[in-house]
């Protein structure tokens, strides 16, 4: 994961989303608020990694620390055959 954190300075007419180096990594933006914008997108996609679900154990592209299952957060999106198959059986044993 990238420590990066980006940080939006800028004075009475023009703002820019700096790095944690103190570098620019953004045009200039008239306005504030469209400079926070950029840094909050900047943030989000430099959070976001490959993690294992907590329910099912898939590899899935998190968007952060918050995310932790593999349906957006609103819930596992393993079948029970892949569930089954989480834990060492195969759901054909029972045949």
């Amino acid at each position: 994961m990238s420590s990066t954190e980006y940080d939006v300075k800028g004075n009475s007419c023009s703002f820019a989303v700096y790095n944690s180096d103190n570098v620019r990594v953004t045009q200039f933006y008239v306005s504030q608020e469209r400079a926070e914008a950029a840094k909050d997108r900047m943030n989000k996609k430099h959070s976001s990694q490959l993690r294992n679900c907590m329910c099912c154990g898939k590899e899935f592209l998190s968007e952060g620390i918050h995310n932790r299952l593999c349906n957006g957060g609103t819930g596992c999106g393993a079948t029970a055959a892949d569930k089954t198959m989480l834990m060492g059986h195969s759901p054909w044993d029972a045949m």
